[in-house]
């Protein structure tokens, strides 16, 4: 399964083909908000953009383990909550909701095993995605690679034959 996502037109293709996506608006939606919450954060790329508006950071402290939580406003996205480790300053985690056919999804990414990545980033190679709380994925990250840039063109659908 590929999905090139270059809102507001969202293409699912099967094999190369393209596959009849149910309740567009809403998928599509969603499939942005997973995107930046389970896929941008881990870099706090999202954090950067014009629109973004961070609030009430909070010291916390968890098992003798001091974090920092914060929410992160992003337009018309979900607020998401991150959680930071108050030492090192890695993210360590980030929860959003949002809402699939009218029933509320509670997201969860947990970020770990954190180790240099290029361009002198320090980043997680293991990742778990809840859904409700439940596991419904665990990635292991083999190897970041960070282009130098992201040409327009990449999230763009594959022109048709």
């Amino acid at each position: 399964v590929e999905s090139w996502l270059r809102r507001p037109d969202l293409v699912v293709h099967r094999n190369g083909i393209p596959d009849p996506f149910g309740n567009s608006p809403g998928a599509e939606q969603n499939l942005a908000n997973d995107a930046i919450g389970q896929h941008w954060m881990p870099l706090v790329l999202p954090a950067s953009d014009p629109k973004a508006v961070v609030f009430d950071l909070q010291t916390i402290t968890f098992e003798k383990r001091e974090l920092n939580v914060l929410k992160l406003a992003l337009g018309e996205f979900p607020v998401y909550a991150l959680t930071f480790d108050g030492k090192a300053g890695h993210l360590l985690r980030v929860e959003y909701a949002s809402s699939e056919i009218g029933t509320s999804r509670r997201t969860t990414m947990v970020y770990s095993d954190h180790k240099p990545a290029p361009a002198g980033f320090v980043l997680p190679y293991t990742f778990e995605c809840r859904h409700n709380g439940f596991v419904v994925e665990k990635w292991t990250v083999e190897k970041w690679d960070l282009p130098a840039e992201i040409k327009d063109s990449e999230f763009s659908p594959p022109k048709q034959k």
